[in-house]
C-alpha cells in the first residue's frame, strides 16, 4: 500500500513546496522556472489518480459484476508500477539537474 501512496504524498508535498517558492520569488523568470515543476507534479497527480481509480473500478467490477474485468487489470497494474517507478527513480535525478540550472 505504501508503494501506491508514496508518489501521491511526495508529489503533493513538492507541489506545496514549489508553490511557496514561486510566492517568494520576485522576478517572473524565476517564477516561471518553478512553475514547470509545479505543472509536472500536478499532471503526475492527475494521471496517477486516474490510473489508480480505474484500477480500483476494474477490481471491484471484477469482484461484484463479472470476472472478465480482471483481464483489464493485466494492462492497468503495469502502468501504475511504471508510473510509480518513474516518479521514484528518474524524477529526482531530473529535478536535481533542473534545480542546479535554475538557482
Amino acid at each position: 500500500m505504501r508503494f501506491i501512496l508514496k508518489p501521491f504524498t511526495e508529489s503533493y508535498q513538492e507541489l506545496k513546496k514549489y508553490w511557496g517558492e514561486t510566492k517568494n520569488r520576485d522576478s517572473k523568470v524565476a517564477k516561471a522556472q518553478f512553475m514547470s515543476l509545479i505543472y509536472f507534479n500536478l499532471i503526475f497527480l492527475v494521471g496517477y489518480a486516474l490510473l489508480t481509480v480505474a484500477t480500483l473500478v476494474y477490481l471491484f467490477s471484477g469482484i461484484f459484476i463479472h470476472p472478465y474485468a480482471f483481464l483489464a487489470l493485466i494492462m492497468m497494474v503495469p502502468f501504475i508500477v511504471l508510473a510509480a517507478l518513474f516518479r521514484m527513480k528518474y524524477y529526482p535525478k531530473f529535478k536535481k539537474h533542473y534545480l542546479k540550472n535554475v538557482q
